[in-house]
């Protein structure tokens, strides 16, 4: 039997242990960690790496929010043009008296998008509305005896989803008014008029008018633009959002309504912050504006005269960065940027007065 299977059945097997001397234990047991230098450059590398990632991914999450943004006017594009297929005309951003060639609801102020309902299949909404109530702008003159005795109420308080732009998420609440971020083009005239002028837009304030009457062209003529809503409160107000009050005074032109504008831009007091606050209210304050201040100008939005805005200078703007997107009477979405030449712009927002502006705004 050899020595070790001897050893094994006696039991006097022993197992030899290495010595491991004390010098060599504590560097056997030492912890091992960073240096300081090699600290900073991990966060360093860590610093780099986000200021790259994060930038990309907002700018991710905004060009989704603009795709969104541009779907929703093709889709109020489509609306609008289905129906001119029923009627053969555009409706009116406002109501009007019923007699020849004007739409039959004067002063009730419905909007476009309220008469464009069942083309955004929203019939069963639209079926609930009464025609012959009155529609007042009530976040400024509240009814005496409360919003809720109007009996179209419920279909005011409802929100429509292809009525807002999610890159707008610092509206104020809408409340009852459902919000709204999307406008018809008035042309450049700051008091919306019965006349039949070649200044107005496609779609005019109190009149239905037919698609030959944008004699510029389809393609050449904004039908609708974008623009930021109100905060719906604030101490000081937000040049962006806010309608400041003009003053006394009825300047008629373009350039004299544009100065006065300017010099209320730092005003404490006198405005407005419930702007489109309602996709419900053919108003100015609300589902209108006109192409006088270019798109995201520092000029403010103002009521001219001081009063309900009924008329004044709103202009086109947007969270989008560099410009705003706007839908052109043929239902095609384009991208106008923020440094576009000012006669440029206007003359995108008038149907007939000869000034074709080809070839302005990326298509989307």
């Amino acid at each position: 039997m050899s020595d070790f299977l001897s050893q094994f059945m006696t039991g006097s097997l022993k197992t030899r242990i290495p010595y491991v001397s004390r010098t060599d234990w504590h560097l056997f047991s030492r912890r091992s960690g960073y240096t300081l230098v090699e600290l900073l450059v991990v966060v360093g590398i860590i610093g780099l790496v986000a200021s790259i990632t994060i930038p990309a991914v907002q700018a991710a999450r905004e060009a989704a929010r603009r795709a969104t943004c541009g779907n929703n006017l093709r889709q109020l594009g489509l609306a609008l043009h289905g129906y001119n297929a029923t009627y053969s005309v555009f409706p009116s951003a406002c109501g009007m008296p019923n007699f020849e060639g004007l739409n039959p609801y004067y002063m009730k102020q419905y909007s476009v998008l309220t008469q464009v309902l069942p083309n955004l299949d929203e019939r069963a909404l639209y079926d609930q509305l009464n025609f012959d109530a009155s529609v007042e702008d009530y976040y400024l003159e509240p009814p005496p005896d409360g919003l809720g005795s109007n009996p179209n109420f419920t279909v005011m308080s409802t929100r429509l989803g292809v009525a807002l732009c999610p890159s707008d998420a610092g509206g104020g609440a809408s409340g009852w008014g459902g919000g709204v971020n999307y406008r018809v083009n008035l042309g450049i005239d700051r008091w919306p008029t019965l006349l039949d002028s070649p200044f107005n837009g496609p779609i005019m304030s109190y009149r239905c008018s037919p698609p030959s009457a944008t004699s510029d062209g389809l393609s050449q003529t904004i039908m609708l633009g974008e623009k930021l809503r109100g905060t719906a409160g604030g101490a000081r107000p937000n040049p962006r959002t806010a309608m400041f009050k003009g003053g006394a005074g009825l300047p008629f032109s373009a350039e004299e309504s544009l100065s006065k504008c300017r010099d209320r831009r730092d005003a404490a007091s006198g405005f407005y912050t419930t702007s489109g606050l309602s996709w419900f209210i053919g108003t100015l304050g609300h589902t209108c504006y006109n192409h006088v201040i270019s798109p995201n100008a520092p000029d403010p939005d103002c009521v001219l005269p001081s009063g309900n805005p009924i008329s004044g200078l709103i202009g086109a703007r947007s969270n989008h960065p560099s410009g705003v997107q706007a839908m052109m009477a043929d239902g095609s979405v384009r991208f106008m940027s923020s440094s576009i030449q000012p006669n440029v712009w206007r003359a995108l927002g008038t149907r007939g007065a000869n000034d074709i502006a080809s070839g302005e705004g990326q298509h989307q």
